[in-house]
């Protein structure tokens, strides 16, 4: 509704002489009254208001968190009554009553609107009207609605007149509003260390008039500030705090707002199961009370959160739902929020058709009513997807709207991000001179966001881009984002460096240190990978442990609903018998005649009774029948989520340890294709021979790996048969007599010819095979290995003595543990991963025998093990 002041000059300067009067007669008697308690713009001096006005505004005002719309209703009409009746404090309390309400719901428009029409008609904003006139209270006032209109240095300067003006002055609950106006302008204008000052002022004063209202509304604007730094852990704190002070009150729908905040942080944390836990929790309170605007952000939110732990039914069941909420409404805003997370959804799945369908819906919609950041996120969003498919036009016009988008809106991390896609495409389209351009821009924004992730990564990639025109500029930028990127221990940003340095060593024929720098990218990627892997393993745990809270509550639930049904149900046959008992009793009394009658009556409460304990033992048996299904269930999800951990764990050993040697033998054989003409014949032997023994043990890695992996995925059992343990030994020592030539180390056998062993030949030689190797790789060049038996009653034992680095104490408990792999170094470099002992324990023990070892550092190591005989 528009409501102006009267139009006349004469009725206008009437209305302000009287205003003032009153104002200044009943400012020393109304002050203390005002501030006893927080109160709304509204409820401040009302006794200068008619009476019938005051109890319109005051039941508006209680109104407000309840239902919105009456509360508007109440106000409006409060308005019409104090134009009536010219009661221009009515109108001033109605006006910015108004305004609060249409504020509360972000309706800003408006309420920018009914604010300045209290202002107007209180201070007339006219040149005579000077700031010294001007009183606290209305100071601030005239500041809100200031900041209301966006005027936010202006609504500053007002507030802190109105704060410098009280200080010292017995004025603790202006203060403490004042602080609270002054907290909301800075974060307005993303000051947000100055919002938490102002915060914690208003907090002190709260704490001390005991003021629960503003106690919350200070933790909930030190949360957000500290949100804002990415401060989570604080932020985390002060949620903590205002849900334990809302549950004293029992308000359980302000529990559930504070809950969706902690959820929000958990989130941020990384704190997945608890951030679900408390997301489904608070959207179980909000459905109850049909808080769509709660509702929406809680979907949002459960979306986000089961997209980070990979559970993607979920996280579009969220999204979708977020949507459908909106999709007959004009709230566009959330349109776009629950489309962009629906592409970011499908393009994670790599769906790129589905993506795009949903990012060119936000982009559809009306550019005047949606946030430009929805619109700047979906435009860099589908570059990135067009330049995926091959469609680097479509790709580059995205990316341009996008940067000007975000140039429009001074989003100085969105136009980095923009700048930066734009240079990698103009490289794809061989416009080196225009990618080094961006490539720089890029650099300026992030360092002066102080954004240093983004400004490691631009200057790697401009270093890129300059390989080709000026190697050495480009090293000198690979190297100081390589620099940044190790402090922040960015590995993704590492590996791209580590590769680009290693393209440029190889230019400039330095292979020793282009070899380097490809050992340093596969370590890296190695270590992603497995971190990817870890973190997808971890993710499911957290899915799976979430899913189950879930379907306990919805168990529970379905449980006491029955309980209720089976309890309403029994009380209700209870009645029945009670009644018919007492018919019984007065006609037993009245007539006694009629015995067979109560005989009859009797036998059927009888039958009846009898028909309850029937249902109760067929529900009993049911139940428990139900109980060894529910077991049954469990022993085979165990068994089923063992194999998958199996199965992961040996991906994760491939994608650890094969990936290394081969990765050696691809760079060795590169360097030597490269330099076969340049290279002497000594530097062509040493490299061939380093391939060789690259081989050999990515030869007997791998041969380990399918070992381990029949055993474990097709639960494969040995063949026994008796066998000549020497002859195996040296059958075994064959494939390693290379390795242990090239270190001049001496082996030696004391195993009699009549040592036999009953046990499966090839998974035994697999096991000699893996401790003669160990201990080849551990003992230095001149050592000795010897190999010897013991043979006793029903049992030999094999020992594999070397005079190696030995094992320290702490490393000897965890050594053929598959869960806790240790990889040591040999003593020429020899790659190791701790994977042949854990394999070794695995065939020995298939093999009804035992594996130990006895060692200390820098003395040596004796393995052994043991076998029946038969």
């Amino acid at each position: 509704m528009s409501v102006t002041a009267p139009n006349t000059k004469n009725s206008t300067y009437e209305s302000r002489f009287w205003l003032k009067i009153l104002f200044f007669y009943t400012l020393f008697s109304g002050f203390i009254l005002y501030f006893i308690a927080p109160m709304s713009h509204a409820q401040v001096n009302y006794e200068l208001a008619s009476e019938d006005i005051r109890t319109l505004l005051t039941s508006s005002d209680k109104s407000l968190t309840v239902d919105i719309d009456f509360s508007k209703q109440l106000a409006d009409q409060a308005l019409k009554i104090s134009i009536k009746k010219e009661d221009i404090p009515g109108q001033i309390y109605s006006l910015l009553l108004l305004g609060d309400i249409h504020e509360h719901d972000n309706d800003l428009k408006t309420a920018k609107k009914y604010y300045l029409d209290a202002m107007n008609l209180e201070f007339g904003l006219s040149s005579s009207h000077t700031d010294s006139t001007i009183d606290h209270n209305m100071m601030f006032y005239l500041a809100d609605g200031i900041r209301t209109a966006r005027e936010y240095n202006k609504a500053l300067m007002y507030l802190n007149k109105g704060i410098a003006s009280q200080k010292g002055r017995n004025s603790s609950a202006y203060l403490m509003h004042a602080y609270d106006l002054q907290s909301k302008i800075h974060q307005s204008l993303k000051e947000y260390e100055q919002s938490i000052v102002s915060s914690k002022h208003s907090l002190s004063i709260a704490e001390q008039l005991n003021s629960d209202k503003f106690i919350l509304r200070s933790y909930r604007k030190i949360a957000q500030s500290y949100k804002k730094l990415s401060d989570y852990r604080t932020s985390m704190k002060f949620n903590q705090l205002a849900i334990e002070l809302v549950k004293r009150n029992g308000d359980e729908k302000t529990v559930a707002q504070y809950l969706e905040y902690l959820s929000t942080d958990q989130r941020s944390l990384g704190m997945y199961s608890e951030a679900l836990e408390n997301a489904h929790k608070a959207l179980f309170v909000q459905k109850k009370h049909n808080d769509r605007y709660r509702i929406s952000n809680l979907l949002l939110n459960l979306s986000i959160i089961y997209l980070k732990v990979s559970s993607y039914d979920n996280s579009l069941k969220y999204a979708l739902e977020m949507l459908a909420m909106h999709n007959d409404s004009n709230n566009l805003n959330k349109i776009a929020s629950a489309s962009n997370q629906l592409g970011l959804i499908y393009n994670r799945l790599g769906r790129f058709q589905e993506a795009t369908r949903y990012y060119e819906r936000t982009l559809s919609l009306d550019k005047s009513k949606i946030k430009p950041r929805y619109r700047a996120s979906a435009l860099r969003t589908m570059a990135e997807i067009k330049f995926g498919i091959n469609d680097p036009k479509a790709a580059m016009s995205y990316a341009e709207q996008g940067l000007e988008l975000s140039k429009g809106i001074k989003d100085l991390r969105g136009e980095a991000s923009a700048t930066h896609t734009i240079a990698k495409m103009l490289m794809h389209l061989n416009k080196v001179p225009d990618a080094i351009k961006q490539h720089k821009r890029s650099v300026e924004i992030s360092l002066k966001i102080g954004d240093v992730w983004s400004e490691s990564r631009s200057r790697i990639f401009l270093g890129l881009t300059q390989i080709e025109t000026d190697t050495d500029i480009a090293k000198k930028e690979i190297e100081k984002g390589l620099k940044q990127a190790i402090e922040l221990d960015a590995k993704s940003l590492q590996r791209t460096a580590y590769d680009a340095l290693k393209d440029i060593e190889k230019r400039q024929k330095n292979y020793k240190e282009a070899l380097q720098y490809a050992e340093k990218t596969q370590e890296l990627r190695t270590e992603i990978d497995n971190q990817a892997l870890e973190n997808r393993l971890a993710e499911i745990k957290i899915a799976q442990e979430t899913q189950s809270k879930v379907q306990e509550i919805e168990e529970l639930r379905r449980n006491m609903k029955v309980q209720d049904l089976e309890l309403s149900q029994r009380e209700s046959e209870v009645e029945i018998l009670n009644k018919e008992n007492t018919i019984n009793t007065l006609k037993i009394g009245e007539q006694r005649s009629r015995l067979i009658l109560t005989l009859t009556i009797a036998i059927i409460v009888a039958l009846l009774l009898a028909v309850v304990y029937m249902r109760y033992r067929y529900l009993k048996n049911s139940q428990n029948i139900l109980n060894v299904h529910n077991k049954e269930i469990e022993s085979k999800n165990a068994s089923l989520e063992e194999l998958n951990l199996t199965k992961d764990r040996f991906f994760s050993i491939i994608s650890h340890d094969l990936r290394t040697p081969i990765s050696s033998i691809i760079a060795l054989s590169d360097m030597l294709k490269d330099n076969f003409d340049r290279f002497k014949h000594d530097e062509i032997r040493t490299t061939v021979f380093d391939i060789q023994k690259a081989a050999e043990r990515t030869f007997l890695l791998l041969e380990n790996l399918l070992s381990w992996a029949i055993i474990q995925l097709r639960n494969a059992h040995p063949i026994p048969k008796e066998n000549n343990l020497k002859t195996v030994c040296q059958s075994a020592m064959s494939y390693l007599q290379s390795s242990a030539d090239a270190k001049n180390i001496h082996i030696k056998y004391e195993i009699s010819e009549g040592d036999i062993f009953y046990g499966d030949k090839n998974m035994i030689a697999s096991v000699i095979r893996n401790l003669i190797a160990n201990a080849i790789k551990y003992t230095p060049n001149e050592g000795d290995v010897c190999i010897y038996s013991k043979a006793e009653n029903i049992k030999i034992t094999l020992y594999i003595k070397d005079s190696g680095i030995g094992i320290d104490k702490l490393v000897l408990n965890s050594l053929f543990d598959i869960d806790r792999l240790i990889s040591r170094r040999g003593t020429d470099g020899e790659a190791g991963t701790g994977f042949g002992l854990a394999l070794c324990k695995d065939l020995v023990e298939k093999n009804n025998g035992n594996i130990g070892v006895t060692s200390a550092a820098d003395q040596g190591s004796t393995f052994y093990f043991t076998l029946p005989t038969k």
